[in-house]
């Protein structure tokens, strides 16, 4: 409450909210009826099993071992014998250069891609185990937060996503109420038939099998096919140079050793997820090749004797949940057309002396850096029994200033939980003399000598 009085009363448009006002007492009240009615209630004994939120206990060795397995079986990794932080910061920093001498990016974008020294860690890797399947595998996962590639990774993710989500709703499904509404068309257009076989499979370890000069071949085939000449007057060759940036300089710590990945990208790369959506969605000859050859090996006997468990028991409750749903677009809807609108498309004609070339520009347009210049922006540390409790905070919020001149200073509350045993026994990140720059470590042990 204290940082919503000291944010009010400093308003200069559409002026101040004096600390004096009794409104501050009436939102505090408020609030802290609400908190202490929620820390009050019972919380409820309900075994939640869920594809994120299991808390898995194993054997340390079993990790161990599914984890050296992955390593050996995907051969996606090279262990190194030196720390590869400064070569790499050199590698990065260079091509970001050389691409601006010339004339590839401007000054402004290789200021914003280009990692900073006193900033920069490695990433590195951890595993989580997937509990929810056989066995229990280990997903990968790189944390490439303050990795010297990150910027220029946000930067791809940015330029690129909308365009795909621009290009590419028609074959992608994006939710569950995507699917159905996809499947409602494809009912009213009559390709439903007798025949028709409904076909899932699950790609394992697609991020880390994804062959990196095909993947950046693929994508290369994608701005084409769309006319993506240029993307913000950033041509497909140096939008190519900057993928196979991020994908070759990938390298982490594991343990207490130096790795980089050389097949694949990060799971945990923006660039990365944008990258395996379009070489899964881009019918390329690479992908045909793959369906083909197991498509060859499929048999009907392997699906002819299988049958299906109804789980409906009343289907007018499914119709009816079915056309509310289909009413209104779902979260991942919304964003994925917030983000497709992002995309203008300009079409020009240049004429020569003797043809004329149709030139095509992309415009991706950036989110609006003011978004959050009218917004307070408050943090604390709760228990999960508080857990959902932003919601809440918001609507108690707006009840006081939703129809007064304040109505568009929103609240955002930040939160995490309190540290619980779950936290307390996952280590995931390795020790900071590892990730950090190795200079600064050399400089610290020789001025205590």
């Amino acid at each position: 409450m204290d940082r919503i009085k000291k944010y009010m009363s400093n308003l200069k448009d559409p002026g101040n909210l004096p600390l004096t006002s009794p409104l501050y007492n009436m939102y505090s009240d408020r609030l802290r009826t609400y908190l202490l009615e929620r820390y009050m209630t019972p919380l409820p004994l309900i075994d939640q099993l869920h594809k994120s939120s299991v808390f898995h206990i194993g054997y340390a060795i079993d990790y161990k071992q599914k984890a050296t397995k992955y390593r050996q079986d995907t051969g996606a990794y090279e262990e190194l014998n030196v720390n590869p932080f400064n070569e790499n910061i050199y590698n990065v920093t260079h091509a970001l250069n050389q691409l601006k001498t010339m004339s590839k990016i401007a000054e402004y974008q290789r200021m914003n891609m280009i990692p900073v020294r006193e900033k920069t860690q490695l990433a590195y890797m951890y595993f989580l185990p997937k509990s929810h399947k056989k066995e229990t595998p280990l997903r990968p996962i790189i944390n490439t937060i303050y990795a010297a590639t990150t910027k220029i990774s946000k930067f791809l993710d940015q330029l690129i996503r909308p365009l795909f989500d621009r290009f590419v709703h028609q074959t992608r499904i994006i939710d569950g109420l995507d699917l159905l509404s996809k499947l409602k068309h494809y009912i009213q257009n009559g390709h439903l038939k007798s025949t028709t076989f409904f076909v899932t499979f699950d790609i394992t370890n697609l991020y880390t099998m994804l062959p990196q000069e095909e993947s950046l071949k693929i994508l290369d085939e994608f701005l084409q096919e769309h006319y993506c000449d240029r993307v913000n007057e950033i041509s497909i060759d140096t939008i190519i140079g900057l993928g196979r940036i991020v994908l070759q300089a990938n390298v982490f710590v594991y343990g207490n050793k130096f790795y980089r990945q050389i097949i694949g990208g990060a799971m945990g790369s923006a660039f990365t997820l944008t990258l395996a959506n379009i070489f899964m969605c881009y019918p390329s000859t690479y992908i045909n090749e793959q369906f083909q050859r197991f498509f060859m090996k499929y048999t009907s006997s392997s699906s002819s004797s299988q049958s299906l468990l109804s789980l409906i028991t009343n289907e007018q409750e499914f119709i009816d949940l079915r056309e509310k749903l289909l009413a209104q677009p779902s979260i991942k809807q919304i964003l994925m057309t917030k983000s497709a609108n992002a995309v203008e498309i300009i079409s020009n004609v240049q004429q020569d002396a003797r043809i004329t070339i149709p030139i095509t520009k992309i415009i991706v347009k950036r989110k609006n850096i003011d978004k959050f210049i009218n917004n307070i922006f408050v943090h604390c540390v709760h228990e999960s029994r508080f857990h959902g409790l932003q919601r809440h905070i918001h609507e108690i919020h707006d009840s006081f200033f939703k129809n007064t001149d304040y109505r568009n200073i929103r609240l955002i509350v930040g939160h995490r939980n309190n540290p619980n045993l779950n936290f307390q026994l996952s280590h995931k990140r390795p020790r900071s003399s590892l990730l950090k720059d190795p200079s600064k470590k050399c400089r610290y042990t020789y001025s205590n000598l």
